[in-house]
């Protein structure tokens, strides 16, 4: 992955070590690029390890990962290491996005049993 093959879209937001941003790559296809700092590339490198041996329709597809001083993510400060992992985008967000936008409202049982199938 070369970061500079990446064209920054927008920022889709911030987690508990990195910020994440929606960015296209040289094939024009659109991706998720999870950014942390120096103090936190070896939880993201422990993380790329783990997605870039699973290969499943539900689990996000690890596209590649990279460390570099250099910068895609506007905001951040260029010149300190940053590690990036570049994943696919997936448009509605994760699992625990879809439930906080539920609040107090039950899942229909159709839908519950689809999720259920879907991570087991």
């Amino acid at each position: 992955m070369k970061l500079n093959e990446l064209k920054f879209i927008s920022k889709l937001g911030e987690g508990t070590y990195g910020t994440v941003a929606k960015v296209m790559n040289k094939e024009g296809e659109i991706c998720a690029l999870k950014q942390c700092s120096e103090d936190n590339i070896q939880l993201l490198y422990r993380e790329a390890f783990v997605l870039h041996n699973l290969r499943y329709p539900n689990i996000v597809e690890f596209k590649g990962y990279c460390t570099s001083t250099s910068n895609v993510i506007p905001g951040l400060i260029d010149g300190t290491e940053h590690g990036f992992m570049l994943m696919e985008y997936c448009e509605h967000g994760d699992l625990n996005h879809f439930m906080s936008e539920l609040g107090d409202n039950y899942l229909p049982p159709e839908t519950l049993s689809l999720l259920i199938g879907q991570i087991c």
